[in-house]
């Protein structure tokens, strides 16, 4: 005589052996992709980063460097700056990358700023 195996014995261990492997490989996973040496490249030019990612909205040449422009664009747009400076690119980069306007920019930095 055969025995079937339950489904929810095979299922436990599988979803047990997802959920490890997402909780310790993810967070290296992504930060390795935050913190590549071209985003971080991008990130310490903001004017090429606009000018890439603002190209990259109108028309696609390469993949990568607007992937690369778009992911450090969106890191100086969350940055934690609020200084003058840092103010001015925040806005400026929330403005590029957002769908929301200046107002609404302009609430959510104040915002942001004040929680610090």
């Amino acid at each position: 005589m055969k025995r079937k195996m339950s489904f929810g014995v095979v299922l436990i261990p599988v979803l047990l052996i997802g959920f490890a492997a997402g909780y310790f490989y993810l967070p290296q996973l992504l930060k390795e992709i935050k913190s590549s040496p071209q985003i971080v490249w991008y990130s310490a030019r903001p004017d090429l980063t606009w000018q890439v990612f603002s190209q990259c909205k109108q028309h696609v040449d390469d993949a990568d460097a607007c992937y690369q422009a778009y992911s450090a664009a969106v890191a100086l747009a969350e940055s934690g700056r609020c200084d003058a400076q840092g103010l001015k690119l925040k806005y400026r980069f929330k403005l590029l990358t957002q769908h929301a306007s200046p107002a609404e920019i302009e609430k959510e930095i104040d915002k942001e700023c004040r929680q610090r």
